[in-house]
């Protein structure tokens, strides 16, 4: 594995890490998340390297990617369904 690979593995963990630290959610699960996000959005790979945060990704990184996950009740939900969800939300749609 190159140093390159290596090192940016290394800063999604610590990012993952502070995240989970500062909003007491797991590590594991962030890291996932930002994995998903940048596999969908390969242009930010730049921007989170250059920081080593999510914040400076845009509002959409928790449910922007394109890795489904368990949701609290179960079910395994995609992002798509998240993000329609959240605008018929907005749109005023009953939950």
């Amino acid at each position: 594995m190159s140093e390159e690979v290596a090192a940016f593995v290394r800063q999604v963990a610590r990012s993952a890490y502070g995240i989970g630290l500062q909003a007491g959610v797991g590590a594991m699960e962030t890291a996932g998340c930002i994995i998903s996000y940048l596999a969908a959005h390969p242009e930010h790979i730049e921007t989170f390297t250059a920081n080593g945060s999510t914040i400076d990704l845009p509002d959409d990184w928790l449910d922007g990617g394109c890795l489904p996950w368990q949701a609290v009740n179960g079910n395994i939900v995609h992002p798509s369904e998240a993000r329609a969800a959240r605008e018929a939300k907005r749109a005023g749609a009953p939950a």
